[in-house]
Parts: C-alpha cells; structure tokens; sequence
C-alpha cells in the first residue's frame, strides 16, 4: 500500500471517528434523570434538584454574536502579529545568510512581502468582519437581530 492511501485511511478514520464521537455528550441530568441524562425509571420524580446546577455559564462572556466575532478576530490579530514578528526575524536572518547570493535574496524578499501583506489584512480584519457583516444583513441573508445583543 502507498504512503499517501494509508494517510488517506488514517485521515477517514479519525474524521469518522470524530462524528461518531459527537453522539456521546453527556449533560447534568434533571429532576428524573441521573448525572448520565438517561432517565431513571426507579427513581421518585419528586426528588429536588438545585436550580442553578441546570444553567450553563458563558465562559466567553459575551452576550451576542457579534461579540464572539469580534473576540476570535482579536484573538487572531494578537496570535498573527507575534507569528508575524517571529518571521520578520526569521527574514532577517535569512537576508543575513544569503550572503550577496540573488536567488536567496529574491526568496527573502518574497518572504517578507508576504509577511507584510498578511500585517494588512490582520490589521483590517476588523474592517473585513464589519464589511462581511454589513453584507450579509443588507442582503437578508441574516437577520440584524443575530448580531446584536439581546
């Protein structure tokens, strides 16, 4: 068998095994469930429950869509703009070990223009996000009301 049709089984394999794996999720049962959420047929259905044990907390703390946007872009530019100084000096070092040679400076180059036109588009990201989502509600694809907070 060939390298790349074993790496496409094992690819398969771990994609069937991650959608096969969605179907267990276990919740904090009820009033007439167990811890597991399956229902307790022997079990009272008058036993107390403590009500706040039922609510889930937003460990985003954010309150709307929008939010959870702009906090993955915040996210993005901050983890962007350290990988970006990380290869400027990568760059750097590559112009000093290329050593007059062309072909190596043209590579550096390259590098480094990429890295700069990767800065712009972190750093209007935001932008980018507004526009997209300017898009979507004036065509009506989405509603307004799924951006905003509630």
């Amino acid at each position: 068998m060939k390298i790349n049709n074993i790496k496409k089984v094992v690819l398969l394999l771990m994609i069937m095994g991650v959608f096969l794996g969605i179907n267990n999720v276990w919740a904090q049962g009820s009033a007439n469930t167990g811890t597991t959420g399956r229902v307790n047929q022997g079990l009272p259905t008058d036993v107390k429950v403590n009500p706040t044990a039922e609510r889930l907390t937003n460990p985003l703390k954010a309150g709307s869509v929008e939010e959870v946007i702009y906090l993955a872009v915040d996210l993005a530019v901050y983890f962007g703009v350290i990988l970006a100084m990380l290869a400027i000096v990568f760059i750097g070092f590559k112009f000093v070990l290329a050593q007059g040679k062309p072909e190596e400076i043209k590579e550096a180059k390259m590098w480094f223009f990429y890295v700069i036109i990767g800065l712009a588009i972190l750093i209007s990201s935001k932008v980018i996000v507004e526009i997209i989502q300017n898009t979507f509600i004036q065509s009506g694809v989405v509603n307004k009301e799924v951006f905003k907070r509630n």
